[in-house]
């Protein structure tokens, strides 16, 4: 146990006489009674490992009377599943969040390529509605003084490659002009994809 003692002696040689004065600490450890309360799912082996373990820790005196008590009862885990659980659906709404947070630049380029693409077949059916009023007959025919040079020239305009044809730098340069001389012509192709809606 804890027995502190404390030897204190004075010598003074003009007498022969040494005094002691002992100083003891106040209590001691009569006797250490110890309970370890083990989870049935705890195997023997480890059981007594740990019965011999804590009984080192606290200072086991068979000699003085101490005793240790072990016992292995279901403890309830309803508290650690519980935990489990709700850390399973943060994990599980974490990468969800993950995955919604790499798709949408996608989403958003795929989008706008979609709306870039409509807004090109758009502005192409317009140039070709200006040329042709009717089956063959070309605007400027109406506008009086028609020579056959602008019949061929509907013709060599139709005979263009489509959209999907040229090249998409090509399409990005002649949509920014168009946006940048007639921006009201723009504006009414996505007035008329609205109303096709």
């Amino acid at each position: 146990g804890t027995n502190y003692s404390r030897t204190e002696s004075t010598s003074n040689y003009e007498v022969d006489k040494v005094v002691t004065v002992e100083t003891e600490a106040p209590g001691r450890v009569e006797r250490l009674s110890v309970s370890l309360l083990l989870d049935d799912t705890v195997t023997e082996e480890q059981a007594a490992s740990l019965q011999e373990s804590v009984a080192a820790a606290v200072g086991i005196d068979v000699d003085r009377g101490d005793q240790m008590v072990l016992t292995r009862v279901p403890f309830d885990r309803t508290a650690i599943d519980e935990a489990n659980a709700a850390f399973a659906a943060q994990a599980s709404s974490d990468q969800l969040f993950g995955y919604v947070r790499m798709a949408l630049p996608v989403l958003m380029l795929l989008v706008g390529f979609i709306f870039f693409r409509l807004l090109v077949r758009s502005v192409n059916k317009r140039a070709v509605r200006a040329f042709d009023l009717g089956p063959g007959q070309p605007a400027l025919a109406y506008a009086g003084g028609a020579t056959p040079e602008v019949g061929e020239a509907v013709s060599a305009i139709r005979a263009l490659p489509q959209p999907e044809e040229v090249r998409r730098s090509d399409l990005e340069v002649s949509i920014e002009k168009m946006a940048r001389n007639n921006p009201e012509s723009i504006s009414e192709v996505v007035q008329a994809w609205l109303r096709e809606d």
